[in-house]
């Protein structure tokens, strides 16, 4: 079951994981340039990002070619694991 509680917990990712931008939280000191695209911008976590207000990660993201801090709350995994698969 899906809560709102959900949605505001913090998102935590590894070094690989793959990722997709889904939108932007409220960041007063942060403008995105993917914030202008149409299409979904897909991207790798590569490490630990700065530490501000929020829980960054640096991403390399392949549609733009580059690497850029991102709020953890501004993605989430383009995939799902099954724990249990064969």
């Amino acid at each position: 079951m899906h809560s709102d509680i959900d949605e505001l917990a913090v998102r935590e990712f590894v070094a690989g994981d793959l990722v997709v931008f889904t939108g932007h939280l409220y960041s007063p000191d942060f403008v995105y340039v993917e914030q202008f695209d149409d299409k979904p911008e897909y991207g790798v976590i590569i490490g630990p990002g700065s530490v501000y207000s929020n829980v960054m990660y640096k991403v390399y993201w392949f549609n733009h070619g580059r690497i850029i801090d991102t709020v953890a709350g501004h993605m989430q995994l383009a995939y799902i694991a099954e724990k249990d698969a064969p």
